[in-house]
């Protein structure tokens, strides 16, 4: 993939958003220089819920710097920031057409506050400013919760179905928003 042509380490909005539950937080889009702290909420977001995603903590925890850096050229980060703790992640893998979420997490403190909501709207306004017609991620079958989330925000099941290499029957569908540019 190639670096992305995006401003990087600053605020989305000018002022924090602010969430369904009256929660101001800050959204921010990681900057290159900020790899430490995308490694710091990948880790935390794998401990806390290693069945929502493909990669394994011990996978992440192998990366070396050098990766990280690279991560961030390649792929849109955003933080939900509480004050100077964050509290959740998502990224977007960027195509000329269509972006695919993926690291989508939400602290335990923070869940049920609409920093789901703020951290996806992110992802799909950079779409959107990029020429995206679309906005696609991928949901864990057993994960009630979130596809709740992405149905209420748009986003429809497309029947396409995932099992990965995990061993675990873990199966994941395709869910997708389209986005007007």
């Amino acid at each position: 993939m190639r670096p992305l042509p995006i401003g990087r380490g600053k605020s989305v909005a000018a002022v924090p958003r602010l969430c369904e539950a009256g929660v101001m937080v800050d959204i921010r889009l990681l900057g290159t220089g900020e790899w430490e702290l995308l490694r710091e909420v990948r880790l935390a977001a794998l401990l806390d819920a290693p069945e929502s995603f493909a990669s394994t903590y011990q996978d992440a925890l192998a990366l070396t710097d050098q990766e990280w850096l690279d991560r961030l050229r390649t792929i849109v980060y955003f933080v939900a920031m509480d004050g100077s703790r964050p509290i959740g992640m998502v990224g977007g893998m960027p195509d000329s057409t269509e972006w695919f979420v993926i690291s989508m997490w939400v602290a335990p403190e923070g869940r049920r506050r609409g920093l789901a909501a703020a951290l996806l709207g992110a992802v799909t306004e950079e779409a959107q400013r990029h020429g995206a017609s679309a906005v696609a991620l991928q949901v864990n079958e057993h994960n009630a919760a979130a596809r709740r989330v992405y149905e209420r925000l748009g986003f429809a099941g497309t029947g396409e179905w995932e099992t990965l290499w995990r061993g675990d029957a873990y199966r994941r569908e395709r869910m997708r928003l389209p986005v007007a540019n």
